[in-house]
């Protein structure tokens, strides 16, 4: 829990070395909001590779829902909260 709570505050930046560029263009596309088919549709991809990929950012990323795994997509710095005035 306390390695959880520590790695919300201090992201691990050198995490996102450890994806793929494609592994990239999946997580941001999982984090806004894509499903897996529609994510694998955007990139021209089958969906079992799409769900393959994501499997893999689960793991790399040591997340183990989509949820986390958009959290970590803030902290890495591959996509940025819109502003909500």
């Amino acid at each position: 829990m306390a390695r959880a709570m520590l790695g919300h505050f201090h992201p691990r930046r050198d995490s996102a070395s450890l994806l793929t560029r494609r592994e990239e263009d999946i997580l941001v596309l999982i984090a806004n909001g894509y499903s897996v088919r529609r994510a694998a549709e955007a990139l021209k991809i089958t969906e079992n590779t799409a769900a393959g990929y994501l499997k893999n950012i689960y793991q790399k990323l040591q997340v183990s829902n989509r949820a986390e795994a958009a959290l970590q997509a803030v902290h890495l710095g591959l996509i940025h909260p819109a502003d909500r005035h």
